[in-house]
C-alpha cells in the first residue's frame, strides 16, 4: 500500500508527513491544538487527526451501540472531577493566605489599641499636671493678692496716716515693694489665664478702685493735730504728690 493510499500524505503549505503518520509543524503554524471535543489534535493537514474525527463523529451517530455515550459521560466526569480538585486546591491555598492576613491584622490591631491605651495614659497624666500647676497658679495669685493688700494698707498709712509721720524713705522703700508686686502679678497673669471667671486685671482693678474710695474718704477728713515731730510744707506737698501718683 501506498502512503497516499494509507491517507497519511499532507500538503507542502502546512507541514510533512511521513508513512509513519507523524506530523510535523514547519515553524509557521503551531502543530498541535486543544479542541475541546476531540482533545488533543493537530491544527490542519493532519490525515490521522481528522480521520480520528471523523470516526468519533461517526461512532457519535450510532443509536445502537450506547458505549460511546459512556465514553463521553466517563470522560465529563473525569474532567468535572479534576475541576473540583482545582477548586478544592485553590480554596486550600487562598484559605491559608486568608489565614495569615487575619493573624497580621489581629497583630497590628493589637499593637493599635496598646498604643492608644499608652496615649490615653499620657493625656491624662498630661492633664493631672495641668490641674496641679493650675491650682498652684491660684494659690500664688492669691498669696500675690495677700500681700499687696497688705502693702498697700501700709502705704496708704504711710501717706494719708496721722501726722504724715513715717518717713520719705519707708514711703518710698513701699512704693518699690508694690511696683514689684504688680510687674511679678502682670507676669503670673500671662501664664494663668481666667481663673474663677475673673482675670488678675480685674481683680487688681476692683483692689485699686477701694483703694481709691477709701484714700478720698481719708482726704477729705482733716486730720486733728497731734504731738509729734512737725513735718516742713515742702515735705508735704512731695508727699501728696506722691500719694496722688499711686492711686492714679
Amino acid at each position: 500500500m501506498h502512503s497516499s493510499d494509507s491517507g497519511f500524505d499532507s500538503d507542502g503549505t502546512s507541514g510533512s508527513t511521513h508513512g509513519s503518520g507523524f506530523w510535523r509543524s514547519n515553524g509557521r503554524f503551531p502543530a498541535w491544538r486543544c479542541d475541546p471535543a476531540f482533545g488533543v489534535v493537530h491544527q490542519d493537514g493532519c490525515a490521522v487527526c481528522r480521520h480520528y474525527m471523523s470516526h468519533v463523529v461517526e461512532g457519535s451517530k450510532d443509536s445502537c451501540d450506547s458505549s460511546f455515550q459512556e465514553a463521553i459521560g466517563e470522560r465529563e466526569g473525569s474532567v468535572v472531577m479534576r475541576y473540583a480538585e482545582g477548586v478544592e486546591e485553590g480554596r486550600r491555598v487562598q484559605a491559608e493566605k486568608d489565614r495569615t492576613r487575619i493573624l497580621k491584622y489581629r497583630s497590628e490591631r493589637e499593637d493599635a489599641r496598646a498604643k492608644k491605651e499608652e496615649e490615653r495614659s499620657k493625656r491624662h497624666r498630661a492633664e493631672d499636671e495641668a490641674k496641679r500647676l493650675r491650682a498652684e497658679m491660684r494659690e500664688l495669685q492669691d498669696a500675690f493678692m495677700a500681700m499687696q493688700i497688705a502693702y498697700e494698707e501700709q502705704i496708704s498709712a504711710l501717706t494719708i496716716g496721722p501726722g504724715l509721720g513715717g518717713g520719705e524713705m519707708e514711703v518710698l522703700r513701699m512704693m518699690e515693694l508694690q511696683d514689684a508686686l504688680l510687674n511679678e502679678s502682670t507676669v503670673t497673669q500671662t501664664y494663668s489665664g481666667r481663673i474663677s471667671g475673673r482675670s488678675w486685671t480685674e481683680r487688681h482693678e476692683d483692689l485699686r478702685q477701694k483703694n481709691r474710695s477709701r484714700s478720698a474718704l481719708k482726704l477729705s477728713i482733716t486730720p486733728e493735730p497731734i504731738a509729734g515731730p512737725r513735718v516742713a510744707e515742702g515735705e508735704v506737698e512731695t508727699l501728696g504728690r506722691m500719694r496722688r501718683e499711686i492711686w492714679c
